[in-house]
């Protein structure tokens, strides 16, 4: 199963916005977000300065929904974190590791021994059928921080000629922290329990911070009736429209802006690789010291 999106899950969009709306205010010399600052004139008027703030959002949506984002759904693993590491970018097969499991598309056997038959079938068939059966088989390794590197020697001890990368959550990422006026509002969406829950706090939130500015919240409302390939046009042409038209009178736009970063499912982390050492046989190499976790070998390597 290959764990990796190149563009907006539009369908969580569209579950989101079954009723939307949201908020914004305005700025005086300089226009916040969108990691950078718009400059305008001190002179400028209201409309003006909504006008920059806008463009400036507009083209966050739209640089973020043409990047490539790596995208991880595992299933019970938490990455470990990792410093100054280059991100991951090839489409390689996953293998997730938990103490207390490991997948490979599917579940693998509780059994290491029985696992580790289960990867190397799996890496002799992909060889199998490779045009180049000689050339590294590439997997991602996401493992749990709490598991023991004892486990993955064992269930790596059988698999030659592959190319290894351990996955990990870099300090840097596209969606950058709350502003002071999020700061909540994040933390409950971070809190949800599943993608239902998550949704219907977004809807909520913007709801809420669409209530002032009619225009955007009735766009917003429409969104729901729009056919799957306009949804996101539709959006961007709802903010640009709804809150020029308000003039973003009573709307957070820096806490809007973070709402829809979110809406698009833009990572909060950048997805980091470090490649295992490998001995003569292209095996990873692997340390078997029983008291050793993955969140401190990563450290090491």
């Amino acid at each position: 199963m290959l764990e990796f999106v190149s563009l907006i899950p539009i369908g969580f969009l569209a579950l989101a916005f079954a009723g939307s709306g949201c908020a914004a205010r305005g700025s005086a010399a300089a226009v916040p977000g969108s990691g950078r600052s718009t400059r305008v004139s001190s002179s400028s008027s209201p409309r003006e300065i909504c006008s920059a703030r806008v463009d400036a959002l507009v083209r966050r949506v739209i640089s973020k929904s043409e990047e490539p984002q790596f995208f991880l759904q595992l299933r019970e693993a938490k990455l470990p974190l990792m410093h100054g590491r280059a991100r991951a970018t090839h489409e390689y097969r996953m293998f997730e590791v938990t103490p207390t499991a490991s997948w490979l598309g599917t579940r693998q056997p509780d059994d290491l021994s029985k696992a580790a038959e289960q990867l190397q079938s799996f890496v002799e068939q992909w060889r199998a059928r490779a045009s180049d059966p000689s050339k590294p088989l590439g997997l991602y390794l996401a493992a749990d921080p709490a598991t023991r590197v004892s486990k993955l020697a064992k269930l790596f001890a059988r698999v030659t000629n592959v190319r290894v990368l351990l996955l990990g959550k870099l300090d840097t990422g596209p969606l950058g922290p709350p502003p002071p006026s999020a700061r909540a509002m994040a933390d409950a969406l971070d809190g949800a329990r599943n993608d239902s829950e998550l949704a219907r706090l977004v809807a909520r939130e913007l709801n809420n911070r669409a209530a002032p500015c009619r225009p955007l919240a009735k766009r917003l409302g429409e969104l729901k009736y729009q056919s799957e390939d306009f949804r996101l046009a539709f959006l961007i042409r709802s903010l640009e429209q709804g809150l020029n038209e308000c003039q973003c009178q009573l709307v957070d736009i820096d806490a809007l802006e973070y709402l829809v970063m979110r809406l698009l499912e833009v990572p909060a982390n950048d997805i980091g690789a470090v490649q295992l050492p490998n001995d003569e046989s292209r095996r990873p190499i692997v340390p078997t010291d029983l008291d050793l976790t993955v969140g401190e070998w990563v450290q090491r390597l």
